[in-house]
């Protein structure tokens, strides 16, 4: 298994600063769902001690007022149990917020089904989803070019 992945179209994730607990433990649980969902019933759980990679990116046609440093980690703390045992297992994070009336979208990478299916999502006129992707971390993908770190 090289990675764990869902999809929520027309959702909006909650911000770990929310002060609305019941909120806050809906979204907790619809992000289980989704996975659950996903998977039949059957979601793979990376095994304790684990390094993986985790990435949350909204996509939003409407604008948000969401930080994306505070978007994953909802996501990740609801996931513990679920996919892994403990959310410290996440070595590499990447978060994002993506207005799609902003930034055109042409190419998105991954596997055929996954990119087909949300480049479909993020055409309509009304896009909202939250891609959640979790897998193996890889020293190979930490990337650091060392002419973007100085200026001439």
């Amino acid at each position: 298994m090289i990675s764990a992945i869902i999809k929520l179209r027309k959702s909006t994730p909650v911000s770990y600063n929310s002060s609305d607990s019941k909120k806050r433990e809906r979204y907790k649980g619809t992000i289980v769902e989704a996975f659950s969902r996903n998977y039949n019933g059957k979601v793979p759980k990376f095994r304790k001690g684990i390094e993986l990679y985790g990435q949350v990116y909204f996509f939003t046609s409407a604008g948000t007022d969401l930080d994306a440093d505070n978007i994953s980690k909802p996501v990740w703390d609801a996931l513990i149990g679920t996919i892994y045992e403990d959310d410290k297992q996440i070595v590499q994070r990447t978060s994002t917020v993506i207005y799609t009336k902003k930034h055109d979208l042409i190419q998105i990478n991954g596997d055929s089904d996954t990119s087909a299916e949300l480049l479909q999502i993020l055409t309509g006129n009304n896009v909202k989803c939250i891609y959640v992707e979790c897998g193996y971390f890889k020293e190979t993908m930490i990337e650091i070019e060392k002419e973007d770190l100085y200026e001439d």
